[in-house]
């Protein structure tokens, strides 16, 4: 084998190497989906609020999240998380939570994040898909027959 021939086989790896580097492609992001959850249709006896309740004692901190596979269903999984949200409550002794605020939003609307990766390998795609919502409340002590306080859309919401 003399240089020359040597050289192209050498310079054809390289390329054959860059070739295959930007074959495999991996691209991430994340997105975050509002959600339409009508708090009433919880099967639960505690009210819920977006703010702060106004009478009563407050408790302490509750959270709720469920997560899995983006083709699980956000609406679905936002009501795990709200169930287990008020599990919590009730196990602290509460009747009403309040301030209420989802991680996905940051606001007392519900929502899902969805975390996704694409994983390019020529020819093949692969893309593994992951979601999760997470709610977090006050957990208050109001009281026999005392009514929510609040202002705001996100007001008595049960």
């Amino acid at each position: 084998m003399d240089h020359q021939t040597l050289a192209r086989s050498t310079k054809g790896q390289v390329v054959g190497r860059l070739l295959s580097i930007c074959m495999s492609v991996f691209v991430a992001g994340c997105s975050t989906t509002r959600l339409n959850i009508d708090y009433k249709k919880l099967k639960s006896e505690i009210p819920l609020s977006g703010e702060k309740v106004n009478t009563g004692k407050r408790l302490g901190f509750v959270t709720g999240e469920a997560g899995g596979f983006a083709w699980s269903g956000c609406v679905a999984r936002a009501e795990m998380s709200l169930n287990e949200l008020i599990e919590n409550a009730e196990a602290l002794g509460a009747d009403a939570v309040g301030e209420i605020r989802w991680d996905s939003t940051g606001t007392s609307e519900a929502g899902c994040e969805r975390k996704w990766l694409y994983v390019i390998l020529w020819p093949l795609m692969a893309t593994p898909i992951f979601m999760n919502t997470r709610v977090e409340g006050v957990a208050y002590k109001r009281g026999k027959n005392v009514g929510m306080t609040s202002q705001g859309p996100a007001a008595a919401i049960r």
